[in-house]
């Protein structure tokens, strides 16, 4: 029986693609000190488990999730870009309000001055 023990498991599962494709199984087991160990037959002295092996993807599923990704990237930068615009906005607008609001002052200032000259020439 072959026995591979838990570190060699990538080994191990690449080595059972092929045997996934034409439907060997790989039994995975738990040996008394612990180690976890996979091969390609049961062992009879331990509780295996199957162990599923997902296929491959295929050429047209590869491609697609790089396509997928792309755009992915290309939304998040072109969110990134209107938050930067939207930001400028706000800091122009807000700019615009401090200084209407310091022209008011201002002129509210001179109205107060104006008045108090004329109540003491008056």
């Amino acid at each position: 029986m072959t026995v591979f023990p838990s570190h060699l498991f990538l080994a191990a599962l690449a080595l059972s693609l092929p045997l996934a494709a034409t439907g060997g199984q790989i039994y995975k087991w738990i040996d008394r000190g612990g180690p976890v160990h996979f091969s390609d037959k049961p062992n009879p002295e331990r509780d295996s488990q199957t162990v599923t092996i997902a296929p491959a993807p295929t050429r047209q599923q590869v491609e697609e999730a790089r396509r997928t990704g792309q755009k992915i990237q290309q939304t998040g930068t072109e969110l990134a870009e209107q938050n930067a615009r939207i930001e400028k906005l706000r800091q122009e607008q807000a700019e615009r309000r401090r200084q209407q609001q310091a022209e008011a002052e201002e002129q509210q200032r001179r109205r107060e001055e104006t008045n108090q000259r004329e109540d003491s020439a008056g």
